[in-house]
């Protein structure tokens, strides 16, 4: 019997295409980064990626890069915009930055300074800024909530993140190896999953557990990439309990349509240019259309002109 699993991604990962022979072999989740700080993912990934799992039976969720440079009440409330349109099964706040320049921190990547010239918060800060955008997520988005963190953040970097460790279940990033390991059986992906017993390295404050994020170097039949991959704690009846009730949203239906304006295509708040601008779509975005209305077309989170779209 195989284990519950699931995988992560975000818009600069090859997009999957087998999501059924993953459904069928114990897949039942997968997590799309939504948005980080100070911005989103690329809209239409998130769109595509999140209707192709669903209309495999597999559960969408979303996460949110908790960044302390930015904003509490911005960053929550785009992840949460974000949760009423895709209507997850569930969210997640990835809880790991300790860094508060970002230049700095691209610098020692480069390998241009040391770790140690990198300047980061306090770890009373982070547990702070951490805290307070759960508070505004609570109050915005009624689905279960996870955390994600890991021991050596939490350990090393803000042991007063301890005091959290029992407020939303724990995502855990604890990798049982670094060595790329691309599976051409579904036998060999079960068995490796099933040697996984116990529990992963549990942070201060950490009583338990409900996902292991176990590998980002590994692929299932099919896929030829590095992923991350998840384990889930429990059998059926657990994953039903945390998912308390959830029934996935009907799958939209549009047509499907690209960009055409060389110059982009902006996205309003209704069908006509009257209405104010929310973004701008670049040559070539793929958008699904739901409806049109006097020469507009409506592409979930706005209106566009169908003048500059071609049908795909």
């Amino acid at each position: 019997m195989s284990r519950i699993w699931g995988i992560d991604l975000y818009d600069q990962n090859p997009p999957v295409t087998n999501w059924d022979a993953m459904r069928a072999n114990g897949c039942r989740f997968a997590i799309f980064k939504w948005s980080m700080g100070f911005g989103s993912s690329n809209a239409t990934w998130i769109r595509e990626q999140a209707a192709a799992a669903r209309a495999a039976d597999i559960i969408v969720a979303g996460y949110h890069w908790l960044d302390p440079t930015a904003p509490i009440v911005a960053q929550a409330d785009r992840f949460a915009r974000w949760h009423d349109e895709i209507q997850p099964g569930f969210v997640m706040l990835d809880n790991e930055q300790w860094w508060s320049d970002w230049a700095k921190f691209y610098a020692y990547l480069r390998g241009e300074i040391t770790h140690a010239d990198i300047p980061h918060f306090s770890g009373g800060k982070i547990a702070q800024h951490v805290r307070n955008v759960m508070d505004r997520l609570d109050a915005r988005i009624d689905v279960p909530k996870v955390h994600y963190t890991a021991q050596w953040f939490v350990n090393g970097y803000s042991r007063e993140c301890s005091l959290l460790m029992d407020r939303w279940p724990l995502a855990l990033a604890s990798y049982i190896d670094r060595k790329k390991v691309y599976h051409a059986e579904w036998d060999t992906w079960h068995a490796e999953q099933a040697r996984m017993t116990g529990s992963p390295s549990l942070p201060y404050g950490a009583k338990s557990w409900l996902l292991h994020q176990y590998t980002s170097t590994r692929a299932w039949p099919g896929r030829n990439c590095n992923t991350d991959v998840n384990l889930f704690n429990g059998d059926e009846i657990d994953w039903e309990n945390f998912l308390n009730g959830y029934v996935a949203p009907p799958p939209v239906t549009g047509t499907a349509y690209k960009v055409t304006a060389w110059l982009g295509l902006r996205v309003r708040t209704g069908p006509g240019t009257n209405y104010s601008i929310i973004r701008m779509l670049k040559y070539d975005t793929r958008v699904v259309v739901t409806e049109t209305l006097d020469g507009w077309g409506n592409i979930g989170d706005g209106w566009v002109s169908l003048e500059w779209l071609k049908e795909v």
